[in-house]
């Protein structure tokens, strides 16, 4: 990923942890889709199991709304399929990423509540996170005291569809 695409996701990530800590909740970031998939599926004392991800639906190498598919279906994603997709500058394939085979047992990571973030607050978006299983919805730029809302709103809970 170049730096000038990167800027502006590095500042509000870096903006969003300060804040998500500041509100006391402990927080974990990654930078793409397949990172997340991959975090999720080793969790340790040092990797624990989130209670609520924050799932930006612009990522590189695979998007939110493809995490959270995944996440919710429980279905196996393939390496090929991604590294024919993504190229990084070089037009080499992206390689790595979770491996598995079964661990993705539906209900494992299916009952994690995913809050959408995304900047684009066009009419059908809300629609569309919802069809990926997206549990809730927040537009970026995102305000303190609405990302507060929206972390008591779902600490603790599990999902239920």
């Amino acid at each position: 990923m170049k730096a000038e695409t990167n800027g502006n996701s590095a500042i509000n990530q870096t903006i969003a942890i300060k804040n998500i800590r500041k509100l006391g909740f402990p927080v974990t970031a990654v930078w793409n889709g397949r990172e997340a998939l991959s975090y999720l599926l080793s969790p340790s004392p040092t990797q624990p199991r989130p209670s609520i991800i924050l799932m930006d639906v612009q990522m590189p190498v695979m998007d939110g709304y493809e995490a959270t598919c995944i996440l919710r279906t429980g279905r196996e994603y393939s390496l090929d399929q991604i590294e024919s997709k993504e190229r990084n500058a070089d037009g080499d394939s992206i390689k790595g990423a979770a491996e598995g085979g079964g661990a993705w047992a539906k209900g494992r990571l299916s009952d994690i509540p995913v809050i959408a973030m995304t900047a684009s607050a066009i009419q059908g978006d809300r629609e569309k996170c919802q069809e990926a299983g997206m549990d809730d919805y927040l537009a970026k730029p995102v305000e303190k005291v609405r990302l507060e809302e929206m972390l008591l709103k779902w600490a603790g809970k599990r999902r239920r569809g």
